[in-house]
């Protein structure tokens, strides 16, 4: 994994990745619900349907704050892509040589890093 990305212990599991909180140590019923064994009584030993059985979860915070220049690269290249199929075509040539090089710049950004 990244070093950027911060992880917390899961609260529904106490990170074990294993749900306990239902009646007398059960499973909850949305894990049981989840993983359709709801109808089975009584679940126990489920997969935490919020972690999915790792135990730690990424906050809301660092989910936000890493996913929202890519969604942005996204959101340009398909506005250029659109752009250039229902746009004017009697300025056609400027603006594909301006979203040629916007989609450029974009691409080669988020996907020239090294991994």
């Amino acid at each position: 994994m990244e070093d950027r990305i911060h992880l917390e212990k899961c609260g529904h599991c106490d990170g074990t990745g294993t749900c306990k909180n239902g009646k007398d140590g059960q499973s909850c019923p949305r894990c049981a619900r989840r993983f359709l064994f709801f109808k089975y009584s009584p679940p126990y030993g489920l997969v935490c349907s919020v972690c999915k059985g790792e135990g730690h979860i990424e906050p809301m915070g660092s989910r936000f704050l890493y996913r929202t220049g890519p969604m942005l690269a996204i959101y340009i290249m398909a506005t250029a892509i659109m752009t250039i199929i229902y746009g004017q075509k009697e300025h056609f040539t400027e603006v594909l040589a301006f979203l040629g090089t916007l989609t450029g710049a974009v691409t080669g950004f988020y996907f020239g890093r090294k991994q």
